[in-house]
């Protein structure tokens, strides 16, 4: 679980992928000592397991269908990556719950300064309006953000200048493509809603009437 909080900015070197076992290899520093074999980390908003650890540098195993789902797919030499170690019992909740397990890739249509701040706007995938709503919490390459406006076909976010300066965010262009996560609590207010709409639409309507009323101990 994360926050969504990034803690550094690392560098992404490189992909193993020989005898078919997928491994990105990224340099960093601070959050090397938070880590260890088997550990969780947030790679851009993507769940990954280290699995080693070097001087100035960490892999992560990769499943190819986390390859094919999510924007980790495009990386180039030297790109740089959204890091946050997995949060433990008794760390600040800062941001909101990050599971790391991406929804889709969605591309940015544009972005624009506004004051201090810059808004970024997003076209909202088919089906996934449900999950977004304004002020509600959604995470972009693994950052939290908060959706600041919403229509029905996109949706945008509003970067401080902090955001802008620590994340990966700031060097996002018209086009590119960044991991979506929608909120998981969300999610499963949804799920439930629709489980309980799917049961009534089975449900056959009953007459209520003066005597199933008085066997019901409603009337005398």
């Amino acid at each position: 679980m994360f926050t969504g909080l990034i803690k550094e900015l690392g560098t992404f070197i490189c992909f193993n992928r020989q005898s078919g076992t997928d491994t990105i290899t990224i340099r960093c520093d601070r959050i090397l000592e938070k880590l260890d074999y088997g550990s969780s980390v947030a790679v851009n908003g993507v769940c990954l397991t280290v699995c080693r650890i070097l001087q100035d540098r960490f892999e992560a195993d990769l499943l190819p269908s986390t390859l094919k789902a999510t924007a980790l797919n495009s990386l180039n030499y030297r790109d740089l990556l959204n890091l946050e170690p997995a949060i433990t019992p008794g760390s600040p909740l800062g941001g909101h719950f990050v599971t790391g397990h991406v929804d889709r890739t969605i591309a940015l249509l544009k972005r624009k300064k506004s004051g201090r701040t810059e808004i970024f706007s997003f076209q909202i995938p088919e089906n996934f309006h449900k999950f977004l709503i304004l002020r509600g919490s959604v995470a972009l390459n693994g950052v939290s953000l908060t959706v600041s406006d919403l229509d029905r076909n996109t949706f945008s976010v509003s970067l401080i200048p902090e955001t802008l300066s620590t994340t990966n965010l700031s060097s996002l262009h018209p086009g590119d493509q960044v991991n979506m996560e929608t909120d998981i609590i969300g999610k499963y207010v949804n799920s439930v809603i629709e489980d309980q709409r799917e049961h009534f639409q089975n449900v056959k309507p009953s007459k209520i009437t003066y005597q199933s009323l008085r066997l019901n101990g409603f009337i005398k």
